[in-house]
């Protein structure tokens, strides 16, 4: 089976918004969106809760892009799970 990054999918799409919930693929699925992420900057919700590090990790990650994000944590259940990191462009706030 082949695969392609998101990068490739859009090609000269402009996304304002990118949702991730790949259950526990999130850290590859941004790896391979680093080029749009850095060109339009689009608002992000990161699903940080399937894998450990990802809580640390993906913020991390998304803040050596340096596109001027600000992020934000929600825990949409009780228990921890549904968390979602959302990353929001400087020119939104």
């Amino acid at each position: 089976m082949e695969s392609v990054t998101l990068d490739e999918i859009l090609g000269c799409d402009h996304p304002t918004l990118i949702k991730f919930d790949v259950e526990g693929a999130e850290q590859d699925a941004l790896i391979g969106v680093r080029d749009t992420i850095r060109r339009d900057r689009p608002l992000l919700a990161v699903c940080v809760y399937h894998k450990t590090n990802d809580l640390w990790r993906i913020p991390l990650d998304l803040s050596d892009l340096d596109a001027g994000y600000h992020f934000y944590l929600r825990a949409h259940q009780d228990d921890g799970f549904d968390t979602v990191l959302y990353a929001v462009p400087d020119l939104l706030l």
